[in-house]
This record gives structure tokens, sequence and C-alpha cells, in this order.
């Protein structure tokens, strides 16, 4: 959709290094970077603004609070195969 922010691999990288670090900023930049696309697609599956506002929270909070589990640059969680 026009407006999103852009998104890309090395930038992602950046931000899950950032977010490691607990940089200040790094919080805000994952809420820049995915609120609104998270907010339309589970407003597409709820039909619920309420809904989709509440379940956009708990992922950017799991997505922070779980950065530690990622093993490598890629994004690779520990027990992927790819």
């Amino acid at each position: 959709m026009p407006g999103w922010p852009t998104v890309d691999r090395a930038g992602d990288q950046e931000l899950v290094e950032a977010l490691r670090r607990a940089e200040t900023a790094a919080t805000a930049t994952l809420y820049d970077s995915y609120a609104e696309r998270l907010h339309d697609y589970a407003y597409s599956l709820s039909g619920r603004s309420d809904v989709a506002s509440d379940s956009v929270h708990d992922a950017l909070v799991t997505a922070q609070g779980c950065v530690a589990r990622l093993r490598s640059p890629a994004g690779c969680a520990p027990g992927c195969t790819r």
C-alpha cells in the first residue's frame, strides 16, 4: 500500500541488532516499520479496529521480547531448517 515505509533485509538486520542492544530508538523504528501493515492484516482477519490494534501491540511486544532467539543475521530462529 502507498505510504508504507519500505523495509529491506539489511534494514531488518540493523533493526534486530539495535533491538538486541536495547537502543531506545529501536522500538520506535520497529513500530514505524511494521505497525501499519500488521494493523491492516489483523483488521482484514478480524474486521475490528480494536482487535487489530491489540494484536499489533501484542505482536510488537513479543517481537521485541524475543529478539534474542534469532540466531543469525538471516533471521533463522532455533530449529529452522532452511
